[in-house]
């Protein structure tokens, strides 16, 4: 919960979140303070997440975290990365959710416009048909979502997360 603090913090100080009386009081923000956000804002970066980092020594990189120091970011393949060093960190972020959403929306107008042509012939027949339909518009529902989370996955965006 600090950490969350502290990135919002530093996120407010870089995006000149605060009012104009208060800006000339940003500038004396001492280095240790900078300092501070700054560790805040990477060790509060999650392991397994995939990421990319622009810093001095390695130029841009994308991997996965593979764990936060009190000084230093280990990525795969790129190795340990020093916090002085990095310029700016950006999170890779996927659409599955969304895609499984508007996926099974449009399944599910499909499905009514499947289940608009059915009429079931007698009486007798109405159970196994409703049966059918019901079934059928399930299959046409989830599959249109698991293609809709299949589309959200392939299409990730970044999202800034230092400065």
């Amino acid at each position: 919960m600090r950490s969350r603090l502290s990135l919002l913090l530093l996120l407010g100080v870089a995006f000149g979140a605060e009012p104009p009386a208060a800006a000339q009081q940003s500038q004396d923000v001492s280095p240790d303070m900078a300092w501070r956000l700054r560790v805040a804002a990477f060790k509060s970066l999650q392991t397994g997440s995939t990421i990319r980092v622009a810093a001095r020594e390695i130029g841009i990189k994308t991997g996965t975290v593979l764990a936060t120091g009190d000084s230093t970011l280990t990525l795969e393949g790129s190795g340990r990365v020093p916090y002085s060093g990095i310029d700016s960190v950006w999170i890779r972020r996927n659409h599955a959710t969304t895609g499984l959403i508007i996926g099974s929306s449009i399944g599910a107008v499909l499905a009514l416009v499947a289940a608009n042509g059915r009429h079931c012939d007698s009486f007798s027949q109405v159970n196994s048909c409703l049966a059918t339909g019901a079934l059928e518009t399930l299959g046409i529902m989830l599959g249109g979502g698991l293609v809709g989370a299949a589309v959200g996955s392939a299409s990730p965006s970044w999202k800034p997360r230092y400065p």
